[in-house]
């Protein structure tokens, strides 16, 4: 839906202060209609004022990067711009211009405003080809159609960068619209699943984390941790991780769907360590130690509900906060280090005294 995108996008530049934005349009007629709207929604909202990059303007000697700088410093007030033109600034090379841009991407960045590409399709397909690392930056890409773009008040900001802070009860209740806002937008999702998950999925996870629907949540990890599976690699570790926490998560939500918190919390232990397998002391070592200590609570949650091997579950939570006391030291972690020396007192005072010779 028209009216989705369109506040999906003003939520976004409502709550970040750096970032690069992508909108397709047809003509410019569509465009100057988005930016109207953008516009109004901002400047009304806060104190945020938007222009306008007319790269048509660039001498041909110029860089990139040079006159965007240049503008940026002459409109320093200036929170969000439009970068409008690229298809005429690229004309007959658009694979060297796209590279320039392309390159520029870190210094574009530092620049700490939110750019908003505007282009039409074709051109996006070779924006997507010959500017991969910008595109790579970029968390989301609106599409609209050159047809009267209807907008009314936009969604409440909610979230940045993904993570959604939930305040009080008058920010919570635009929580379930935007979970509807992405729901809707899956069910609408093209066929492409690095889209889908990276665009639609991860934040609707995050979503349903911040509201407490942990089922929902771990179905849609799940998905994620599929996905990534076939790459693996640190984002493979990573959602394996956060599949854990979901899981481990629902054995305590009083759910339903959970009526076995044990296992459970066995899931999520298979996880972490399956994550352990990428996330080794040598080349992940924080994500090593942030695993290790979270495996050890999983054992300890594991050992208040057990029946039996109970003495055996928390040698293993011992065992798993000393792994990670050898990344977590009191100089570099303080506050990771005193977590975890707390975690492994408790354990420690739970455990028969016979068995504590044993592991000392």
């Amino acid at each position: 839906m028209i009216f989705d995108e369109l506040s999906f996008l003003i939520n976004a530049l409502k709550n970040k202060g750096t970032g690069f934005f992508l909108v397709e349009a047809p003509d410019d007629a569509t465009h100057d209609d988005l930016m109207d709207k953008i516009k109004n929604a901002i400047e009304s909202y806060e104190d945020k004022k938007t222009a306008v990059i007319y790269l048509l303007e660039k001498l041909p000697a110029q860089s990139i990067f040079s006159f965007v700088r240049d503008f940026v410093e002459s409109f320093y007030d200036r929170q969000i711009f439009f970068i409008r033109n690229l298809e005429i600034a690229a004309g007959n090379t658009p694979e060297n211009f796209l590279s320039e841009l392309n390159f520029s991407r870190e210094t574009l960045y530092s620049l700490n405003r939110n750019f908003i590409f505007m282009m039409n399709p074709d051109f996006a397909g070779l924006f997507m080809k010959y500017a991969r690392d910008i595109f790579s930056w970029i968390p989301h890409r609106y599409r609209f159609e050159g047809k009267d773009i209807g907008f009314q008040k936009p969604v409440h900001p909610t979230y940045a960068k993904e993570e959604i802070e939930i305040g009080d009860d008058k920010d919570r209740k635009y929580v379930p619209e935007l979970i509807d806002l992405y729901e809707e937008q899956l069910q609408e999702a093209s066929d492409n699943p690095k889209f889908s998950v990276k665009n639609i999925i991860k934040p609707l996870s995050d979503l349903y984390k911040k509201y407490g629907d942990y089922n929902k949540e771990l179905f849609c990890r799940q998905q994620i941790t599929a996905f990534y599976k076939e790459i693996g690699g640190a984002e493979y570790a990573e959602s394996l991780v956060k599949i854990g926490v979901a899981q481990h998560n629902l054995s305590a939500g009083g759910q339903a769907g959970n009526a076995h918190p044990e296992e459970d919390i066995q899931k999520a232990i298979e996880a972490f360590k399956e994550a352990l397998n990428v996330y080794t002391p040598e080349k992940f070592p924080v994500e090593y130690a942030q695993t290790m200590n979270n495996l050890g609570i999983a054992y300890w949650d594991l050992w208040a509900g057990a029946t039996v091997t109970k003495n055996e579950n928390l040698q293993n939570a011992i065992s798993a906060y000393k792994e990670a006391l050898k990344i977590y030291n009191a100089k570099d972690f303080s506050v990771e280090y005193a977590e975890t020396q707390y975690n492994l007192e408790l354990a420690y005072r739970k455990l028969p005294s016979d068995f504590k010779m044993k592991i000392i």
